[in-house]
């Protein structure tokens, strides 16, 4: 897992930019075993949260805008309606990168579901280097820069990648810390969450 650095201290490695290819899945070993233990830890938490959605839940407010790409202001309430996987991640994080093929798979095959992820980069100043990625990576989700930007207060997270599963109205659902092990424990994730949504709308 990749701890945020202060600006301009953060390592390098990584796939998409050819660097040591062996240190990195060595560490991305290590890292998968930890993740094993926190998926199991990370839908206790999903569970967790399913007393509370009536009642007083967290929510990324509308007005917690982000920048694209293309620079353009984009925010949660852009996709009110749909369950989000609001995946935080950085440039110098391997783990970060090696979990985009699932998110790319997952949003291939669930966008059309009232369903899509969104990779939110915590990067300063680098948003050559981040468009570089999406292109090298076919990243198919949007991907927003959240530096300087209101969206950032919202997302306190202690490192990356870090998985917040937002519900139709921008609620957090719960979250995910860490790399999601595999593309099927990826979708176990969403399913659980759509579980909540769904137990939470028949309530209402």
């Amino acid at each position: 897992m990749k701890k945020h650095p202060r600006p301009g201290h953060g390592g390098r490695g990584n796939w998409l930019f050819g660097e040591t290819k062996g240190r990195m899945s060595l560490r991305c070993w290590k890292f998968r075993g930890q993740s094993i233990i926190l998926f199991v830890v990370a839908l206790v938490i999903v569970f967790s949260h399913a007393q509370g959605l009536a009642q007083n839940t967290f929510k990324i407010p509308g007005d917690a805008t982000a920048r694209t790409l293309d620079g353009k202001q984009a925010s949660i309430s852009d996709y009110k309606g749909k369950l989000i996987f609001l995946s935080l991640w950085k440039i110098d994080c391997p783990p970060c990168l090696m979990e985009i093929p699932i998110l790319n798979r997952l949003q291939k095959e669930y966008s059309s579901d009232d369903f899509t992820v969104i990779g939110v980069s915590l990067d300063r100043g680098k948003e050559e280097m981040v468009s570089h990625i999406v292109k090298r990576a076919d990243i198919t989700y949007p991907v927003w820069l959240a530096y300087d930007q209101p969206i950032l207060k919202y997302l306190d997270a202690p490192f990356t990648p870090f998985l917040f599963v937002l519900g139709p109205d921008g609620e957090v659902l719960g979250y995910y810390p860490g790399k999601i092990p595999t593309y099927n424990d990826a979708v176990t994730v969403m399913n659980e969450a759509r579980k909540l949504v769904d137990g939470e709308q028949k309530r209402k």
